[in-house]
């Protein structure tokens, strides 16, 4: 459900209805993976909540995964006609806020009328665009195969699941590669406008990663720019290495005050073992002094009384 280059948004238009208030907002051109969101505050306190709701046509997808119970995402198939739908987000969500349908395909969200404690403060769609000169900077430069990649939800996985291996310029950009300036009939040549937007997406444009790299966590992934999300991984990579360092070496003065002791308790001294080989060398000589002297006492001995 990140936003891309094709996304655009389209705010709601303010409507009251008795003593109700809120906003009506077009569903016509919302893609699966599209949605539409709903910023409103409870009282007391003026509590802030988020409302997404996703088009979601495949059933076996839902639910959607809503881990936040301040914010929940909730998945509804806009392709089942907008009677579905209003009984869906009814039956689904309940107070605080009442889903109606006013005509063809809009969709209108009211609160529950003075003292009910709501106030609905913005409705606004995410849509994609599919065409090249449709008078928006959005372009749909990639497709996912040959078809637009909306963020579609379906029972195997999002549509990001695997886009890298199907990412392809949008066949009909590639035909019409003046599409990247022109956005609409008679743009100028060398027009800035697209070209501004789409540096400003690659650089400003926000996604939702997988914690898999150690980067957040199942329940709260990070959210943020691509450099966002290289600045972290650097951050968490240079710490981690740091530890890693501190480790070892704290390891190698363990090691090595285990191999001193070690040294100190088996190894060979060469100073004190040629010390006690001196002494040693010293004591026979004197030894073998005395058994000679004692040799030619006895030899005297025996020649005297010969």
């Amino acid at each position: 459900m990140e936003a891309t280059e094709a996304d655009y948004q389209t705010a709601g238009t303010a409507v009251t209805s008795g003593g109700q208030s809120g906003f009506d907002i077009a569903t016509a051109n919302l893609l699966p993976g599209n949605k539409i969101t709903v910023s409103y505050t409870t009282a007391p306190g003026n509590t802030p909540h988020t409302l997404t709701i996703v088009n979601v046509n495949d059933p076996t997808a839902l639910p959607l995964p809503s881990p936040d119970p301040n914010n929940p995402v909730v998945g509804v198939d806009f392709s089942g006609g907008m009677a579905k739908v209003v009984s869906e987000l009814n039956s689904i969500l309940g107070s605080p806020l009442q889903f109606s349908n006013p005509s063809g395909t809009t969709l209108r969200v009211l609160d529950k009328g003075p003292g009910g404690g709501v106030t609905i403060n913005a409705v606004t769609s995410t849509a994609t665009q599919t065409g090249l000169a449709a008078g928006m900077s959005q372009l749909p430069l990639f497709t996912d195969g040959s078809v637009p990649f909306s963020g579609a939800i379906t029972g195997s996985g999002p549509q990001t699941l695997g886009f890298a291996g199907r990412i392809a310029v949008n066949p009909a950009l590639a035909a019409n590669p003046a599409s990247l300036v022109a956005f609409q009939a008679g743009t100028a040549s060398g027009d800035p406008t697209r070209p501004n937007f789409l540096v400003a997406q690659l650089n400003s444009a926000t996604f939702t990663f997988s914690p898999s790299a150690g980067i957040g966590s199942t329940n709260a992934p990070f959210n943020g720019t691509l450099s966002g999300y290289i600045d972290q991984v650097l951050t968490t990579q240079g710490a981690a290495a740091a530890s890693a360092k501190s480790l070892s070496d704290g390891q190698d003065v363990v090691v090595n005050s285990l191999q001193q002791s070690f040294n100190s308790a088996t190894g060979v001294n060469i100073d004190n073992e040629m010390a006690s080989l001196l002494a040693l060398q010293n004591a026979y000589t004197a030894n073998a002094r005395v058994l000679t002297t004692i040799n030619q006492m006895f030899t005297t001995l025996q020649q005297a009384f010969a």
